[in-house]
């Protein structure tokens, strides 16, 4: 039955076809006859159209393309070939905004296996762009003015000051840097001449743009990006903000010049961290007596401060926060590191660890166990806990007295800086060559050797071992 039925269809489809052939003349002309189809006339007749139509309404055509640099490669590379069969077409432009080095590598990435060199890979992507503009980095007096006008914009939506009176601001930092090439720098008079009278606040907020300028311009983790920027001062005002329901007054400058240590060296901002506690009151001898070496341009920074200009500058930024009060800083800002000021919060395999720190004499595979058992912040907090356990019998003479530092920061390397912090205390007149042998092999103890071997009260043995052990 079923073949019957093909076999009918099959013949009904025949004598369809067979009749479309013997259609009568005068049909003939209502439906045009198909035609091949080939891309690249489809293609140069939309060309044709689309110039016809700008010619018609006498309009230039500029497509803006930005982000591009944010896309996956195949999508960066499918938009600048459906670009390039649109380029040279009357009354039309492109203007492309990415980062070149991020398209070179979405051309190899695209063309992975074929070999392509990075000589051709930029080749391609200037076969494209005509007019290169490479936009430059804010330099000094444009990373000032930046950080003030944002500022002044704040202060705007805050109704602090007039939208007329921000304009006008505008217009002068325009002028000022359309001038910056015959010496008319963006300086503090400049900056505080942008803020109204009587708005101590906004003034002080410009002297602070003009401070915080060079460390953002120099510093690898900002390099002056206008985003970074941003970013950074909202979180300062996300703190401030936070600050006031909870009872804390804390100054701008002062959330500025922490989280400025936080975002460029975050391992000496969890090092300086670690020396705050309720015994101390927030305040770290350390960091106020690193505030004083720095001042000197020939002293070398006690540990765990290194001599890197970003350091030793930023030390030197006002205002000094060796005499600070630093728990009610370091509590706002507890979503970037751990805190801990003097509150117990090891959990009971840190508690454990703690009890086998203060009691261990010598490494052993028990003790490693316990360390990596804790985890990484556990056994930190840890061991920050054993070493201010042990202070009151702590001589400086025993190798041992070390193991809680040692141990710890050889399996989990991160804790270095914290023990870096503790070890700086030491008492370089009552120090042994035991200690020198049980650190010349821990990397984060380096600074603190080097330290050792300069400061004159060392002891002329120590110096010797370390000169023998670790040069």
């Amino acid at each position: 039955m079923t073949s019957l039925v093909n076999a009918v269809e099959d013949e009904s489809i025949s004598d369809g076809l067979s009749a479309a052939k013997e259609l009568p003349a005068s049909t003939k002309g209502l439906l045009n006859e198909a035609k091949p189809v080939s891309l690249p006339h489809e293609i140069q007749a939309l060309r044709t159209s689309l110039e016809e139509l700008l010619k018609e309404l006498n309009i230039t055509l500029i497509v803006f393309v930005d982000d591009l640099d944010r896309c996956l490669p195949e999508t960066t590379i499918s938009t600048l070939e459906a670009i390039r069969l649109l380029l040279f077409l009357r009354r039309s432009a492109f203007v492309l905004a990415a980062d070149d080095t991020f398209i070179r590598g979405a051309v190899r990435v695209h063309f992975k296996g074929t070999g392509i060199s990075d000589d051709m890979a930029t080749n391609y992507f200037d076969k494209l762009i005509q007019i290169p503009l490479q936009v430059p980095r804010l330099g000094a007096n444009e990373t000032k003015a930046y950080i003030a006008l944002l500022f002044l914009e704040r202060a705007k939506r805050e109704e602090r000051i007039t939208a007329e009176h921000f304009n006008d601001a505008k217009q002068k930092v325009e002028q000022r840097l359309r001038e910056t090439w015959k010496d008319m720098n963006v300086d503090l008079a400049f900056l505080e001449s942008l803020a109204p009278g009587g708005e101590s606040e906004l003034t002080a907020l410009m002297g602070l743009s003009e401070r915080l300028a060079p460390l953002l311009l120099t510093s690898s983790a900002v390099q002056s990006n206008p985003r970074l920027i941003k970013r950074f001062l909202n979180t300062i005002f996300l703190r401030k903000a936070l600050a006031t329901p909870q009872g804390i007054d804390v100054d701008v400058s002062v959330l500025a010049k922490w989280h400025l240590l936080e975002r460029c060296d975050v391992d000496l901002a969890n090092a300086i961290g670690e020396q705050v506690s309720s015994v101390n009151e927030g305040r770290v001898a350390l960091l106020k007596k690193a505030e004083e070496e720095a001042k000197d341009a020939d002293s070398r920074l006690s540990a765990p401060f290194s001599d890197k200009p970003f350091v030793r500058e930023w030390l030197q930024l006002t205002p000094s926060l060796g005499d600070y009060d630093l728990r009610a800083l370091l509590h706002l800002s507890r979503d970037s590191t751990v805190r801990d000021y003097g509150t117990d919060d090891l959990s009971a395999e840190g508690k454990q660890l703690r009890d086998s720190l203060v009691a261990a004499r010598a490494q052993n595979e028990a003790l490693d166990e316990k360390i990596r058992g804790a985890g990484e912040r556990q056994a930190a907090l840890a061991m920050a806990r054993a070493w201010e356990q042990k202070r009151p019998s702590r001589t400086w003479q025993k190798a041992n007295e070390l193991l809680i530092l040692t141990e710890v920061s050889r399996i989990f390397p991160s804790a270095g800086p914290r023990a870096a912090a503790l070890l700086a205390e030491a008492p370089t007149a009552q120090l042994a060559p035991a200690l020198v042998y049980q650190l010349k092999s821990s990397s984060w103890a380096t600074e603190s050797l080097k330290k050792w071997l300069a400061d004159p009260n060392t002891p002329p043995q120590i110096k010797k071992v370390i000169e023998q052990e670790c040069q």
